[in-house]
């Protein structure tokens, strides 16, 4: 397979589709908080028992779940495993 030249015109590309972008993760943010905010809801369990678990400081969880904190992929990780879930990401064609 053939690589393809990264050209200063892709770039300019991306750098105009930015805002839809930013959009797009946005959406994937919000999607993956409301996930996470059911399943601790659904096993009846609080932001606080979440923090004792993880070590995550109960207001960063908090700041997560109101959409305040981006989390990266360790802390997602280490508060589904702290609710018995596991993380799968995957990828798509648009």
């Amino acid at each position: 397979m053939r690589k393809k030249a990264i050209s200063k015109e892709l770039v300019l590309k991306d750098a105009r589709n930015a805002p839809r972008l930013v959009e797009i993760q946005r959406k994937v943010r919000e999607k993956t908080i409301a996930m996470l905010v059911a399943k601790r809801k659904a096993k009846k369990m609080t932001q606080s028992d979440i923090a004792l678990i993880t070590g995550i400081q109960r207001p960063n969880i908090s700041r997560l779940e109101s959409g305040n904190y981006n989390p990266t992929i360790d802390m997602l990780v280490r508060i589904a495993d702290s609710m018995g879930l596991k993380v799968n990401i995957t990828f798509s064609e648009k």
